[in-house]
């Protein structure tokens, strides 16, 4: 059987988001066809490695590094002392170990030419000789137009045969400056069925991702919180675990919040999505988001302020989810759907057959496309 191998820098935790979530669908679509090996840099935590336990796990260097130094400042400031400390050996050993990597992965790679690498931040490690489909997770100016960090990546990663993005506006942007650049939508790896229980999902609205800056999860609380004064009594769940936890806790507490918003903690069940009139999002950098797919698998509606030009290739305004400009109008698309029951019908019932350019086969057709042709 074909080779296929899957490089990260650090093969990530399953409470780190979509990323994780869409290799291990991927997986699962390509075992049949591939001999999958999966390439961490860097050591992780067993629980991490447990999740490709099915596959061949090669690690090139056994040291478990902080992939997130570049935090440093924040370790500082909170007075996390143990955490500055590793985060300041996990750069050194970072940007030492890279030159080395790359002889490692010239030899390891030298006859192999289906190589799948998972961010800039794996490029680093490639080597010149290596052919291989670099992926881009995040909307483009992420990392061409984004802070130092990531732009550096983009300068000390290895050249890729290919740019894999999630969505055809950001391919598009990357091809205009001279990148070999194409795209590939995600997909939802489980089916699930769709219940169209509108008393149960009544008043009731969903958020699904990491607590963290780029999620944005506490514009949320405050916009239901501005929806409570208002007079209306709505309930906002919001699954997730990451840095922001404690914040929003607080915050939560201190507002008097703990009747509408609740911190449902992380969770693989997708099943909850048929609890919920909408999914709502307010994301600053995105790719192609899974739980809006997932969303859209259930027949449950979106409702999103823009994360980049391809959010009018997941959402279609007014169709199947609302794509908003500011907060007074995501309360207004929010209330509305708890007023409407006919619209909120028809704009789920849309989300479920607009589904189908996500789906898996067509995915894995032209995935192995991508993989067989570069």
């Amino acid at each position: 059987m074909k080779k296929i191998y899957i490089v990260f820098d650090q093969i990530p935790s399953a409470q780190s988001g979509g990323l994780i979530g869409m290799y291990l669908n991927i997986c699962d679509k390509l075992k049949s066809n591939y001999d999958i090996n999966i390439v961490s840099i860097y050591n992780c935590d067993k629980d991490n490695l447990k999740l490709f336990e099915d596959y061949n796990i090669i690690i090139t260097n056994k040291f478990n590094i902080d992939n997130r130094f570049f935090k440093v400042i924040q370790y500082l400031k909170k007075k996390q002392k143990k955490r500055v400390f590793k985060a300041i050996i996990s750069a050194i050993v970072f940007f030492l170990y890279i030159p080395v990597c790359r002889c490692k992965m010239a030899k390891m790679f030298k006859d192999e030419k289906r190589i799948i690498v998972t961010s800039p931040a794996a490029g680093i490690f490639m080597s010149k000789k290596n052919k291989f489909i670099l992926e881009i997770h995040t909307k483009y100016e992420y990392f061409w137009e984004g802070n130092f960090g990531s732009k550096l990546q983009i300068k000390l990663m290895t050249k890729p045969s290919l740019l894999l993005f999630r969505s055809k506006a950001d391919a598009k942007k990357a091809f205009n400056k001279g990148y070999n650049a194409d795209y590939i939508y995600n997909f939802v790896g489980n089916v699930i069925k769709p219940k169209y229980d509108f008393n149960q999902r009544k008043n009731k609205f969903l958020f699904l991702g990491r607590l963290d800056k780029n999620k944005n999860p506490l514009r949320l609380i405050k916009i239901f919180e501005k929806i409570k004064d208002m007079g209306y009594l709505l309930q906002l769940d919001i699954y997730g675990t990451g840095e922001l936890k404690e914040e929003l806790e607080e915050y939560i507490n201190t507002h008097n919040l703990e009747k509408i918003v609740s911190l449902k903690g992380f969770t693989t069940n997708k099943e909850i999505y048929n609890q919920y009139t909408a999914l709502l999002s307010t994301s600053i950098n995105e790719g192609l988001p899974l739980t809006v797919l997932e969303a859209k698998r259930c027949g449950v509606p979106i409702i999103t302020f823009s994360w980049g030009d391809s959010t009018k290739e997941v959402v279609n305004n007014g169709v199947d989810g609302y794509i908003v400009d500011n907060n007074d109008e995501f309360i207004e698309k929010v209330i509305l759907l708890t007023k409407e029951e006919k619209l909120l019908k028809e704009i789920s019932i849309n989300a479920k057959n607009n589904y189908k350019n996500f789906s898996p086969d067509t995915f894995k057709n032209k995935y192995i496309d991508y993989i067989e042709g570069y």
